[in-house]
């Protein structure tokens, strides 16, 4: 009973975790809102207030949700479908799982690797220029930060911005991936009789599209950080800038806490019909070898 009951302490507390990091967001989001000017953002038209709560508190929730539905109920469909005609002598079928997607391990997993692939992106559409400093605060602003030396592509302000408007598009990406494992979609190649000696294949079908997104933003925001660390160490501080800035930098994943609603709306709603069709898996043990 002690176990048992530590064991619902810590899984209660990680929830408690998760329920806090998103109001940490949260404070941070109208803080930012609150502290912005009223003077235009000439990308947007808008005040750089109607701005921040725009692109902050309104942009992740709304569009993360219709990006979710989007992703489940049209892109993982078309996936699969392509990848079943590109691999014909693959077969498809799919094993049911256990319904674990709210376990906080799984979740936080996935949150976080959320929040890498956000940054990779980010990270990459800066350095391309269409992510720009002005689209998202005055210039007013911009020009005094430049005069002081701080560079505001790495302003914890403009920064925050910018991931709040790219996580809907990582998040739909990540979707497609995370439908196609919770159905338990696989494929596999076997031999057609037992005199073949050819090699079994079998995987789930999501492997290797979430290995390369997985792959992509674990490297590209390990790149940001190493690049923002030394621009911190370097010109940022001595420019002005202050261990708070360094701070929120470093914490911006928990941006990826302002699709937790968004993510327990996916874990809602049904999706199954991606599976019609397919025949269900024989589930394999040690004891058939």
């Amino acid at each position: 009973m002690f176990v048992i009951g530590l064991k619902i302490m810590k899984f209660k507390f990680t929830y408690i975790f998760g329920l806090v990091g998103y109001g940490l967001w949260l404070v941070y989001c109208i803080v930012m809102t609150v502290n912005s000017s009223g003077d235009p953002v000439a990308f947007w038209h808008l005040s750089e207030k109607v701005t921040s709560l725009l692109l902050l508190l309104v942009w992740p929730l709304f569009v993360s949700v219709a990006f979710l539905f989007f992703a489940v109920k049209v892109i993982a469909p078309i996936f699969l479908k392509i990848k079943m005609k590109f691999q014909k002598q693959h077969s498809f079928a799919y094993l049911p799982q256990q319904d674990n997607i709210m376990e906080p391990k799984v979740m936080y997993v996935r949150l976080f690797q959320l929040f890498l692939l956000t940054l990779g992106l980010v990270d990459a559409l800066i350095n391309v220029g269409i992510l720009l400093p002005e689209n998202f605060i005055t210039q007013v602003t911009i020009d005094e930060w430049i005069f002081r030396g701080i560079d505001p592509r790495f302003h914890p302000v403009v920064l925050g911005k910018m991931l709040s408007l790219i996580i809907p598009i990582a998040s739909g990406l990540w979707i497609v991936s995370w439908v196609l494992e919770d159905l338990g979609v696989l494929q596999f190649k076997l031999p057609e009789s037992s005199t073949q000696s050819e090699l079994y294949e079998i995987q789930p079908t999501h492997k290797i599209y979430s290995s390369l997104i997985s792959g992509y933003g674990g490297f590209s925001s390990l790149l940001f950080y190493i690049g923002f660390i030394i621009y911190y160490f370097t010109d940022y501080s001595e420019s002005g800038g202050n261990f708070a800035d360094l701070f929120m930098v470093l914490i911006m994943g928990l941006s990826a806490l302002s699709i937790l609603p968004v993510y327990f709306i996916y874990w809602k709603i049904k999706k199954e019909s991606i599976i019609v069709g397919l025949k269900q898996a024989p589930q394999l043990t040690q004891s058939i070898l």
